[in-house]
């Protein structure tokens, strides 16, 4: 995309390693091996034959050999690639992989389906970035950052709990004689110290990501209250390269960390979205909910409760909360709310619950 010379010469190195994966993993598939019967493995031009042979029909093989040979001059003789010809083989390479999953795999996977969620451990992760992902294919890439910034949070609580490393709260002050300074310089000091011993073990945790997962999430990592500011993960407008940036980190962070975690679920279920939407027509509304729970969720709600007004709170004037139930299958569900009042102010509230009574709550604030 910058078009400088290491951003050809590295496209053209990309582009032809992922054809020769792609090439390899077929023959593979099929039984045929990329190894010589004597020593070694094969060369690129008797894996191009053997895939030839066992599928004649394909018909990017050809291309696929020259931009070979143009990857043989920019490696080995120093040859620069032009523009035109790093455009000519990304359309090659995109081409070859949509005929190989058509031609060869019966288009039982596509391009769009291939992603590194692939290499996720944990299957709630997977549904957070599933829907990460869609966003993104979809453009919405406000969403797809807020999912993106999900999967992280749920990341970083995955690392403590198998580690064992529950994250300390504040040290509580038990002196009352606020007048004597030196006490109170002893609060502060256990404080601190507190905040200290959990940003080692955050650093610990995430590794080499911590700094950015942690500008990531706002900041807050560190803080013994990093759970309660999910409701503060707000939606934001986004680019497509911010939202390719945010993606990036969340399945490098994600990826080169599992191996330090042994249960790859919670126990305890996960709201990960709760935001309401006008709906396109009238003056309803819907609720989209997501949550994700590795064991079964007994029970799923949605409570609509109506918010006083000054002159009712005086009054002394109550209402009735609306309980709704939710599907209790994870993901995103969509539930349609009708009969708010214009001009009034709503709390929505969700809980999840699984069958071994651990549960999750998420809140918001609707204004019709």
């Amino acid at each position: 995309m910058r078009k400088s010379v290491s951003d050809v010469i590295l496209s053209i190195l990309n582009f032809d390693f992922c054809a020769e994966t792609i090439i390899k993993t077929v023959l593979i598939d099929c039984g045929i091996g990329i190894e010589r019967k004597k020593s070694g493995f094969k060369s690129f031009d008797e894996l191009i034959s053997d895939l030839k042979m066992k599928f004649p029909n394909l018909g990017y093989v050809d291309e696929v050999a020259s931009l070979h040979k143009l990857r043989n001059n920019v490696q080995h003789e120093s040859g620069i690639p032009s523009v035109q010809e790093v455009s000519r083989h990304k359309t090659t390479t995109r081409l070859f992989i949509d005929e190989v999953c058509q031609k060869v795999y019966d288009n039982t996977i596509s391009y769009d389906k291939i992603s590194l969620a692939l290499f996720i451990q944990s299957e709630n992760e997977k549904v957070i970035l599933g829907e990460m992902e869609k966003a993104f294919v979809k453009g919405d890439y406000s969403d797809s950052i807020y999912y993106g910034k999900q999967a992280a949070l749920y990341h970083v609580m995955l690392l403590r709990s198998n580690m064992s490393v529950p994250h300390l709260g504040y040290f509580s002050n038990p002196f009352t004689f606020s007048e004597f300074r030196d006490l109170m310089e002893v609060g502060n000091i256990l404080e601190q110290t507190v905040e200290r011993l959990n940003w080692i073990v955050d650093t610990l945790c995430l590794r080499e990501h911590y700094d950015e997962i942690n500008q990531l999430l706002g900041g807050r990592i560190t803080s013994p209250h990093f759970r309660w500011y999910r409701g503060d993960i707000e939606r934001i407008q986004a680019d497509q390269n911010e939202s390719e940036e945010t993606r990036n980190l969340v399945y490098e962070f994600l990826t080169s960390t599992q191996d330090l975690i042994k249960n790859p679920d919670l126990k305890s279920p996960f709201i990960f979205d709760l935001v309401a939407k006008k709906a396109e027509s009238g003056e309803n509304y819907t609720i989209q909910v997501g949550f994700v729970s590795a064991s079964p969720v007994a029970s799923a709600k949605l409570t609509i409760r109506k918010m006083p007004t000054n002159d009712e709170i005086n009054q002394k004037i109550g209402f009735k909360a609306e309980v709704l139930d939710i599907p209790k299958e994870c993901g995103l569900q969509t539930v349609p709310i009708q009969g708010l009042e214009k001009g009034r102010r709503y709390e929505v509230s969700c809980n999840v619950t699984n069958d071994e009574g651990e549960s999750d709550d998420a809140h918001l604030e609707l204004s019709v």
